[in-house]
């Protein structure tokens, strides 16, 4: 479930975890709500295996804006 091996042995390695959304989805079709509970629930996941918190967020295809 959510890769978490991987999710633990990137950690392990040294790499640097970063949020990309739980969807892969374009932001401007969400509401600001929709936003939040994506990326807040990736990071909650990285932050429970990895026992560490998430420092960067790069939105699906680099777009900073949201719709509604």
């Amino acid at each position: 479930m959510y890769h978490r091996d991987l999710l633990h042995r990137m950690h392990s390695e040294g790499h640097e975890l970063a949020n990309h959304g739980f969807h892969s989805v374009l932001f401007t079709d969400l509401s600001f709500e929709d936003i939040a509970s994506n990326v807040l629930r990736t990071s909650g996941i990285i932050s429970n295996v990895t026992n560490s918190q998430v420092k960067y967020f790069r939105p699906p295809k680099g777009n900073l804006q949201y719709g509604t």
